[in-house]
């Protein structure tokens, strides 16, 4: 098992009560005088919020005793995004060669299971594409549903694109069961 520390930084902080938690945090944040790169500490029946400088004005209106003080804070971790990708059904095709950018679109996105690059353009009769599996599951298979209607496509028999969501319905409509 694998136990993930968090960095603790040094930094200003306020002391208040949780009953008067939500007031204090919508002040700091209005005012500026919220640190945003660090998280917050519960303490007991108190919470600490991160502040920039121990040299903050409060309003009388918040009315309660606080103590500012030199806390430990963990750092906030920034979440990135990930990497252009086109989402069919289960499978995100990326502009980009790049598998370990791949693996974290597939950690990040928990309905895609498996990240493909397109190695050529369209080609032949079909107008089909060459794939490349970067991440996941060795497929080039997935089910996409779009208007009700539920479609198993193979992306590398097939030509499939999102963006003709709107003729395909049309289509659609002009069959008869």
């Amino acid at each position: 098992m694998t136990v993930k520390r968090f960095m603790t930084v040094g930094q200003w902080g306020i002391k208040v009560p949780k009953s008067k938690g939500e007031s204090f945090r919508r002040y700091l944040l209005g005012s500026g005088g919220w640190c945003p790169n660090l998280k917050p500490v519960a303490d007991g029946d108190f919470l600490i919020f991160p502040i920039v400088s121990d040299e903050i004005a409060l309003p009388d209106e918040l009315g309660c005793d606080y103590d500012i003080g030199r806390y430990e804070f963990e750092s906030r971790e920034r979440s990135r995004e990930p990497a252009r990708h086109e989402l069919i059904g289960g499978i995100a095709i990326m502009q980009d060669d790049d598998p370990a950018e791949a693996e974290y679109l597939l950690k990040s996105r928990p309905s895609i299971h498996t990240v493909l690059h397109c190695e050529s353009p369209v080609f032949g009769e079909y107008r089909i594409k060459k794939f490349k599996v970067l991440a996941g599951v060795e497929t080039t298979r997935t089910s996409y549903i779009e208007y009700n209607n539920r479609f198993t496509i193979d992306l590398a028999v097939a030509y499939f694109s999102a963006r003709l969501a709107n003729e395909r319905q049309r289509v659609l409509g002009l069959m008869k069961e």
